[in-house]
């Protein structure tokens, strides 16, 4: 029975269970080879686990050594961070350089096609519109679905979501920068009603990234992200009438 009962336990992975019926069958029989056998397996495993969750606290702790202070960053230049609401790319988060600046990734939504396009490296002390001169400029090439070309840079209009989501705090920040849930957080997403209710804001594109996600209203959904819409356009219309449908396309 010691020797069913050790060998069950070491087919789960419950070590300590398999050694001490390996020592209680042993202290019976200390010939019994084949309990010998299974304490050497145990043994093996108890230390190959415990090795295994020492890397696996290392790592752990080398990532929040390195997204500790990007999100105390994030957090002394009073920008609110929610849970990602977009599934843009495990990497795709912001950097900290090393004057201490913060580089995002941005995502444009263009919600009358359901397609978006991304800035990698966006500065947080360039102005929104150096990054639109040059997507939407005379000489940058037509967006492949915009067929009536009513997406010109004169055209275009930015928009985010207020109070898309609910703040993080800093220790939750940092568990997302290092690729976790945030721990102790939940969130309902935008709400209709109430103090905190969300609706879509115009951007000033003569601002600069990091002035645009200090605004009171503006929590991070993840990284930072902005709807595109074009001026004078049914659909522009639409949107701008219904501040949730557009939301998490």
């Amino acid at each position: 029975s010691y020797y069913r009962g050790a060998r069950a336990a070491l087919g789960m992975g419950r070590w300590d269970e398999c050694l001490r019926l390996c020592r209680s069958g042993l202290s019976v029989d200390s010939g019994a080879t084949e309990l010998e056998g299974l304490r050497e397996k145990a043994e093996r495993g108890r230390k190959e686990e415990a090795e295994r969750r020492e890397k696996e606290l290392s790592q752990e702790r080398q990532l929040r050594a390195s997204a500790l202070p990007l999100a105390m960053a994030v957090t002394s230049r009073g920008w609110r961070l929610g849970r990602p609401q977009f599934s843009v790319g495990a990497n795709f988060r912001p950097t900290l350089d090393e004057d201490g600046m913060i580089h995002w990734p941005v995502v444009l939504m263009y919600p009358e096609v359901m397609t978006n396009d991304s800035i990698e490296d966006f500065h947080e002390s360039v102005p929104i519109s150096a990054h639109l001169d040059e997507m939407f400029g005379p000489e940058a090439p037509p967006l492949e679905w915009d067929k009536s070309s009513q997406y010109k840079r004169h055209a275009i209009e930015l928009y985010y979501l207020a109070n898309c989501a609910k703040p993080m705090n800093e220790e939750q920040i940092t568990d997302v920068f290092t690729g976790r849930s945030p721990r102790g957080f939940s969130d309902s997403g935008p709400k209709r009603t109430g103090e905190s209710k969300s609706g879509w804001v115009r951007v000033d594109e003569t601002l600069a990234l990091g002035e645009i996600l200090q605004n009171p209203d503006y929590v991070i959904p993840g990284v930072p992200v902005f709807f595109v819409v074009a001026k004078g356009t049914e659909f522009r219309q639409r949107f701008l009438a219904d501040e949730t449908k557009f939301w998490k396309q």
